[in-house]
């Protein structure tokens, strides 16, 4: 019986339901992405609203639309309301940060009655790149779609500009 055991050890693994894997897998974490790999930005004026959509069952991924567009890395400006919720009724998504998040929750699972609002944080000088776990679950067949984008939250301070005022002496032109 151990053989099998460890089949179902293995099923678990490559379903994603070992307790352990996020730890051991990349995601949720931080990543290299910069503002300009953002397919969407949500201004600190609004609205940003992220919505998990399910393609379809099972294996198929989740996509993640803000205000209404698909994007796998989009920016948000810092002290901007973010609101999450699922695409459809039937269904309720389950998002995940590591324990650095920038929406003050590490996970938080919006339904179609609520949604999770938070605004986006970050006080550095730099923008900063989550990588984060989406899954959208049907109520009915608890069949869920999955995907790990990315948020790039944008510096609190506009980045420094080196004006160089080399204040080269004017020569005057000459007088025609």
């Amino acid at each position: 019986m151990r053989h099998e055991s460890l089949v179902r050890l293995g099923l678990l693994v490559l379903l994603g339901l070992w307790p352990w894997h996020s730890a051991l897998a990349d995601t949720p974490g931080t990543c290299s992405n910069t503002t300009s790999d953002c397919t969407v930005t949500c201004s600190s004026a609004g609205p940003c609203n992220v919505t998990i959509s399910r393609a379809g069952l099972g294996v198929n991924p989740a996509t993640v639309l803000v205000n209404g567009t698909a994007a796998s890395v989009f920016c948000v400006a810092p002290g901007t309301n973010v609101t999450w919720a699922p695409a459809d009724a039937t269904s309720f998504a389950d998002i995940r940060f590591s324990s650095s998040s920038p929406f003050g929750k590490s996970s938080f699972g919006p339904d179609s009655a609520n949604s999770f609002s938070s605004p986006a944080s970050n006080s550095g000088a730099y923008s900063v790149c989550y990588t984060f776990s989406v899954s959208e679950c049907t109520y009915d067949t608890t069949q869920c779609a999955h995907s790990d984008p990315k948020v790039v939250i944008q510096s609190s301070s506009p980045q420094p500009y080196h004006h160089h005022h080399h204040h080269h002496a004017q020569s005057t032109p000459p007088s025609s």
